[in-house]
């Protein structure tokens, strides 16, 4: 099990964050473009050993999201690649979608 604690401060489409990453010290620097639908992200944590992943997050429309990256990219033996796609739920998300079911026993 790792935790992630980390305190973030936003300057206009540029985030810098820092804390705990992964259970080690870590700092993350995301950058939005595009109305930010999309998000570039540098991250870094464990400077012994410096893990480093970068990728982007692209929002196609109202929490539904492509991903793609590589991770640990400072080890060329143990770099990988990713993508993934997502959905993104609120509160106000789940309010509205259980509200078009019926809960009763009748």
């Amino acid at each position: 099990v790792k935790f992630s604690l980390m305190f973030a401060k936003n300057f206009y489409d540029f985030t810098v964050r820092g804390g705990i990453m992964e259970n080690s010290g870590g700092v993350g620097f995301d950058y939005y473009l595009l109305n930010r639908k999309l998000r570039l992200t540098l991250e870094g944590w464990n400077f012994a050993d410096t893990h480093l992943k970068g990728y982007a997050k692209y929002t196609f429309w109202k929490g539904v999201y492509m991903v793609a990256g590589v991770d640990d990219f400072s080890d060329e033996d143990l770099s990988s690649p990713f993508i993934g796609a997502g959905l993104f739920l609120t509160n106000d998300d789940l309010k509205v979608l259980a509200s078009q079911f019926s809960f009763s026993g009748n």
